[in-house]
């Protein structure tokens, strides 16, 4: 009827209007040119109101609506609203193969954030089955970075064997000039060299990512590199102050934008508590999980919990930490999640061995170990450090200083070079600083803890004066008081009896 062909045409006209505006599908976008003035500026909104007509009447065009409204539904945290559109979609799409298989990468893509990973994954190779022989080369590359990225998150590959996949489908993705696509790979790159301690290639990755996303209209992808952004500064490459200065300007970029607004406050707690703001940081961080939960971001909640067991570690309170803790690790086990757990794991030795509970410490350390990939160089330095509290507090000071060299050895080839630091000292603490400023305390209080249960004061006391300056650098500074706190026993202890 009239009406029905008036729908009809309006849906139309906003398909061919995404194109111009940059909402299109990737398949149909290749062009680096900027939006143009006369193309409409169109509201997510505006296209999936077609969509819900053309879903209904079955229209032929839904499955490409759904494309264009690309990843809308996970920047805005509409994980459920998006996951039914696109599963009512690809079964329209079973005769548009190439179509099916970028709705199916848009369903796998909500189904990680969602939590369902084993489903996220089985959604990834149904698309790249489809593309089995001749085909869409991008989006099949497109597809392969999504699916290390999986990969990864269930421990089926190392960060660096995803990142390696990532970096030769992205030179697919450039050579094809695909800018939007290009703009997700980099997001997933940029993720994977902070897991990987890879700074700054991290930041400058996502940076990248962010500015491509805004170049093709992917604002999806700009707003993922902004949340990864966020997190770079968790490590304290630059002190806490500034650090919360630059996470204001990025939350600023994200409103309006709820995921991305929820992923730059849950960094942004951790700062807090650096700060010693815990007030604050309680709040954001609840606030940033609450979020999350409202989304359906299962795995994005769960991960949460390192961040609220940092910040009560910072302010004391190791019981509060576990309990929190426990419940997350729970949640994610259920999701059959390694990566987030391994970190959770490590983060719950340290409550433990902070209420003096060492045999349990010792089994959450070996959960991490268990868990952790390889190439997590955080987990791998967290685990060791209080293993080798642990095994100090047993009286077996050989294996704790085993566990430190080895720990040591984890981020060495990332500092300055392995034949030494540039004031020519062969130091391996310098080279933490550089290369992993937070990792770099931690084995500065693990080094004097073990050497004061070794009762070796003078040394204890040398690792807590340098942990308390790398603090007092960093504006960290419950941590640092804590180190002045052990520096004042250790030089106690050390001090020579008075004279009778």
């Amino acid at each position: 009827n009239e009406h029905d062909d008036v729908r009809a045409r309006h849906a139309e006209y906003f398909l061919a209007a995404a194109g111009a505006s940059g909402h299109e599908g990737h398949s149909s976008r290749r062009d680096t040119k900027p939006v143009t003035p006369l193309a409409p500026a169109l509201e997510p909104e505006e296209i999936q109101a077609a969509l819900q007509w053309s879903l209904r009447d079955r229209r032929a065009l839904a499955p490409r609506l759904a494309v264009a409204s690309g990843r809308h539904w996970h920047a805005q945290g509409h994980l459920r609203e998006g996951r039914t559109w696109l599963e009512d979609s690809i079964a329209l799409a079973d005769d548009q193969p190439v179509v099916q298989a970028e709705l199916l990468g848009l369903l796998g893509a909500l189904l990680q954030d969602s939590g369902e990973l084993g489903a996220a994954a089985a959604a990834l190779a149904d698309a790249l089955n489809l593309l089995d022989g001749p085909g869409d080369e991008t989006l099949s590359a497109w597809l392969r970075v999504m699916q290390a990225d999986v990969r990864c998150v269930l421990g089926g590959v190392s960060i660096r064997e995803a990142l390696a996949e990532c970096e030769q489908a992205s030179v697919t993705i450039e050579r094809a000039n695909d800018r939007a696509r290009l703009a997700d790979t980099l997001v997933v790159i940029g993720k994977l060299r902070l897991w990987a301690g890879m700074s700054p290639a991290d930041a400058e990755t996502l940076e990248r990512a962010r500015a491509v996303g805004q170049e093709t209209g992917n604002r999806a992808a700009e707003l993922l590199a902004v949340e990864w952004l966020a997190n770079t500064f968790v490590d304290l490459r630059i002190p806490t102050g500034e650090a919360i200065r630059c996470q204001a300007d990025l939350l600023q970029s994200a409103r309006g934008a709820p995921r991305a607004e929820a992923g730059v406050l849950m960094p942004l707690s951790w700062l807090y508590g650096y700060a010693g703001r815990f007030a604050e940081a309680r709040a954001t961080l609840s606030r940033s999980r609450a979020m999350f939960d409202t989304f359906g971001a299962a795995v994005e909640w769960a991960a949460g919990a390192m961040n609220a067991g940092a910040i009560e570690l910072l302010a004391g309170d190791p019981v509060a930490a576990e309990r929190v803790l426990r419940e997350a690790d729970q949640r994610l086990e259920a999701l059959d999640e390694h990566g987030y757990r391994a970190s959770i794991a490590a983060t719950l030795a340290e409550s433990l061995y902070a209420q003096g509970r060492y045999d349990e410490a010792h089994v959450s350390a070996d959960t991490a170990r268990r868990l952790a990939v390889r190439d997590d160089i955080e987990v791998q330095v967290r685990w060791r450090a209080v293993e080798a509290r642990i095994q100090a507090q047993a009286g077996d000071a050989d294996a704790a200083r085993r566990l430190l060299d080895d720990a040591m050895e984890q981020t060495a080839a990332r500092g300055p070079g392995p034949h030494g630091n540039p004031d020519g000292t062969t130091d391996a603490a310098p080279q933490f600083a550089a290369a992993a400023p937070t990792l770099a305390g931690i084995m500065l209080i693990a080094q004097g803890d073990v050497c004061s249960l070794d009762q070796r004061d003078a040394e204890a006391a040398e690792a807590y004066r340098r942990a308390h300056d790398h603090y007092c650098e960093k504006n960290a500074w419950p941590l640092a008081r804590r180190a002045q706190y052990l520096l004042g026993t250790a030089m106690s202890v050390g001090a020579p009896a008075p004279a009778a």
